[in-house]
């Protein structure tokens, strides 16, 4: 391990909490390699150290970023995230291949995919929302935190527009088995419902045959309770 991410990985350990990791490390199904440190208390020692690299080019930093997605470690990941994040005002187009290149060799969980579509894809978008329609190629990905992200990412994309890319990102992913990917585009018409509650309530009613129960329940949490009831009634 090199010299700088030595020293962070002192100062994270430092700060373990071993009741916490205990406790977080509950809401995974699938192992993940969790230090035990508090996002904020990580994030703060990470911005800590980037001083070292914040006047470095961009290139260098995202090198550095990508050494630290490369262990495997959601306090790394997450701090990860936020140096990308730090450099959003130089993000360029092409930088899109990179960032789907960390997104498919290295988000392995459902927390770094999340952080990884609200900082540094969220971004991204803003400055090129063109781009957006590239998300669609995530669907089928093999990677099931992809596919996720596929529809993670559009939660924080101009929130109030865009319905049918919505409605469309979720039948596309309708028949995903897997529960991370059903539990993203749920929470995505979940959101969408604050903007369109009718729309996702036909969605729902439309497809609840073959719509997994667990992303029926998210897309309608939201929703009146007189609507959420008939969405789940059966037929």
């Amino acid at each position: 391990m090199i010299f700088w991410m030595s020293k962070l990985c002192d100062d994270l350990g430092s700060q373990v909490d071993t009741h916490y990791r205990k406790n977080f490390l509950r809401f995974f199904t699938d192992h993940v390699n969790c230090m035990g440190v508090r996002k904020e208390v990580a994030l703060a020692i990470g911005k800590k150290h980037f001083t070292q690299f914040k006047k470095k080019p961009k290139e260098l930093i995202f090198d550095q970023c990508q050494n630290l997605f490369k262990q495997n470690i959601l306090e790394l990941s997450a701090i990860a995230c936020d140096w990308a994040y730090a450099l959003r005002k130089k993000y360029q187009k092409e930088d899109i291949h990179l960032f789907q290149s960390w997104l498919q060799k290295y988000v392995h969980d459902w927390a770094t995919c999340d952080t990884f579509c609200a900082t540094v894809l969220k971004a991204y978008f803003a400055q090129y929302p063109g781009q957006i329609e590239i998300t669609q190629k995530w669907t089928t990905n093999s990677n099931p935190y992809v596919r996720r992200a596929s529809a993670v990412a559009l939660i924080y994309f101009e929130p109030g527009k865009h319905p049918h890319l919505r409605l469309s990102r979720a039948k596309e992913l309708m028949r995903d088995e897997n529960l991370y990917v059903q539990k993203g585009y749920g929470w995505m018409l979940k959101k969408m419902s604050q903007y369109f509650p009718n729309q996702v309530y036909d969605f729902v009613v439309l497809h609840k045959k073959v719509m997994p129960r667990l992303a029926l329940r998210y897309a309608i949490e939201k929703l009146p309770k007189q609507l959420r009831a008939q969405a789940m009634r059966k037929d």
